[in-house]
């Protein structure tokens, strides 16, 4: 066939047929020589590196970190207890035993503080003390020290100041009540001031009474004794009560051992109620009368209020206290 018309590829020399006679037998023996030289070389590095692996178990090479030979590995060092590099040369030198060092101190718990909350408790405490509910913010303020964080302490610390002004305000103004004879007013503060059990304010009020030199308020103790019945002359005095519709300012027309009767002026008239006498405050009351008032408070099972009208007896004898007085002062601790 003329060049021209010879089909592409036909000038390419055709490879020799393989003594089978099949075309493909040469190309598939190269492949089969290359593929188990490669196994024969994937076989001999496997096998050196089983030699190496074995001779450093049999202690026949050195390893990296200083190896010994084959009588180290057998015999091992005593194990003496774990220690540092620079224990054992400080040993070697000085000739002292190594110091154990310390145990290691036990994570602290971390609380979690939600930053929202402990500032609007904050600003709680701020809205209390405003109100003049020392108590309650003195309560909620001691509940936030107790909190870990140090955040919480810092800004705790700033407001104690302002809760301890105001303690020794509420309790100034408690001494200046129960100077002036506003018994009943200085047993509502009182009230207020004891209601939450705060550590801070029961300090501070017991501080202001200790140094009236009056008997405790609240927690005092009974005292040895019993109380002889009271003896009170209110006739023709002027005392302030509650009655049904508010606080009244009235005369004493009669008296007995435990009520009184009045004289109530108003709009709709002239009134005579009829009051328990542990009810009645005695306008300007004498020691001698303030005396008298907290017998009836204690035979009416009124401690608190007994305690009231004897540190108000006090206030108005700063001598020696009448019979009557020292014998009700002995009865309450």
């Amino acid at each position: 066939m003329p060049a021209a018309t010879r089909p592409p590829g036909r000038d390419r020399p055709q490879e020799p047929f393989s003594p089978t006679g099949h075309p493909c037998d040469n190309g598939c023996m190269r492949r089969r020589r290359r593929w188990w030289r490669a196994r024969k070389l994937l076989l001999l590095f496997t096998l050196v590196l089983l030699l190496i692996a074995l001779g450093r178990g049999l202690g026949l090479f050195a390893t990296k970190g200083g190896g010994g030979s084959r009588a180290d590995v057998a015999n091992p060092p005593a194990d003496h207890g774990t220690a540092t590099p620079g224990a054992d040369v400080a040993q070697a030198v000085v000739g002292a035993p190594a110091v154990e060092p310390a145990p290691e101190r036990p994570p602290q718990p971390v609380m979690p503080v939600d930053l929202d909350r402990t500032g609007a408790q904050f600003s709680l405490i701020e809205h209390l003390l405003g109100n003049g509910e020392v108590a309650r913010a003195a309560v909620l303020l001691e509940r936030l020290e107790r909190e870990a964080a140090p955040v919480v302490l810092a800004a705790a610390a700033h407001c104690r100041g302002d809760v301890l002004a105001a303690a020794r305000r509420e309790c100034a103004a408690l001494v200046a009540e129960l100077r002036g004879g506003a018994v009943f007013a200085a047993r509502e503060r009182l009230r207020r001031l004891v209601a939450g059990e705060s550590a801070i304010v029961d300090r501070e009020l017991d501080g202001a009474i200790r140094a009236c030199g009056w008997p405790r308020l609240r927690n005092g103790g009974a005292g040895s004794g019993q109380a002889p019945p009271p003896e009170p002359r209110l006739r023709d005095r002027t005392v302030r009560t509650t009655l049904a519709n508010g606080a009244v300012t009235a005369r004493v027309v009669g008296a007995d051992a435990g009520s009184v009767t009045l004289r109530v002026v108003d709009r709709a008239g002239v009134r005579f109620p009829t009051v328990p006498l542990v009810q009645c405050e005695v306008v300007d009351a004498s020691a001698a009368d303030a005396a008298e008032l907290a017998l009836c408070a204690l035979h009416a099972n009124d401690e608190p209020l007994a305690r009231l009208w004897v540190c108000h007896a006090l206030a108005r004898c700063p001598g020696e206290p009448p019979a009557r007085l020292a014998t009700v002062r002995a009865l309450l601790p």
